[in-house]
């Protein structure tokens, strides 16, 4: 979310892929199931609540 945010707000290049993974384990800590999560943020707006160039 982070990378988001600063691509958007400041024009840094997000590094990052935009896949999160969530997984399950059984009692022996063995991944039984996953979900991987491609999310597009293209039809997000990030926009500042205050300038931050001026925070003194």
């Amino acid at each position: 979310m982070y990378a988001l945010i600063f691509e958007r707000l400041y024009g840094l290049p997000a590094k990052e892929n935009n896949t999160i993974v969530y997984y399950h384990l059984n009692e022996q800590g063995e991944i039984i199931d996953y979900y991987d999560l491609n999310i597009d943020f293209k039809f997000v707006d990030i926009k500042p609540k205050r300038n931050f160039h001026n925070l003194t």
